[in-house]
């Protein structure tokens, strides 16, 4: 279960969640883009982590930090992954 929500002093709020599995696919978007691993991005630009549900609805996790935004969707493709391969 992926559990995500806006962060505040006093923690996160605005909570949501996902299992990994509903999931289909995961991108990362630059103003509502998807956008390669390798682009050139400015820092304090708006980035999210979107996750494709089967059915196709969307949630964005928004992060400001392209490096850490990249580890995120790098580790959890690849648990998607092997969940995939594990139903198979």
């Amino acid at each position: 279960m992926l559990t995500w929500g806006r962060p505040t002093r006093q923690g996160p709020v605005e909570l949501a969640s996902l299992s990994l599995e509903e999931i289909d696919r995961i991108d990362i978007q630059l103003k509502g883009q998807p956008i390669e691993p390798d682009t050139a991005v400015k820092q304090g630009q708006p980035i999210d982590l979107v996750f494709t549900s089967r059915q196709g609805e969307q949630f964005r996790v928004p992060f400001i930090e392209w490096p850490m935004a990249n580890q995120w969707k790098k580790a959890l493709q690849e648990s998607l992954q092997a969940l995939k391969s594990a139903s198979s």
